[in-house]
């Protein structure tokens, strides 16, 4: 019972920082985007910098989530 309730808890886990992260990266880069339409390119730079950090590690989670939550495919 508890190793069903620890391996959901640790599923919910993951997939909120995925959700978080994407969610996060989307909108700083849309923020960078608009920020170098006006001309604000100190403020896009960290933006769609911090986007990408943000994406980056969205896509390490999604590659890896399997093994983070101890996962095997059959």
């Amino acid at each position: 019972m508890r190793d069903r309730m620890l391996s959901g808890f640790l599923w919910l886990v993951i997939m909120s920082m995925i959700a978080g992260s994407a969610v996060g990266g989307i909108l700083l880069i849309y923020s960078g985007l608009f920020n170098l339409i006006v001309r604000r390119f100190e403020q896009a730079g960290l933006s769609l910098g911090w986007g990408l950090l943000l994406a980056g590690g969205c896509w390490v989670l999604c590659r890896h989530c399997d093994d983070l939550i101890d996962r095997v495919h059959k």
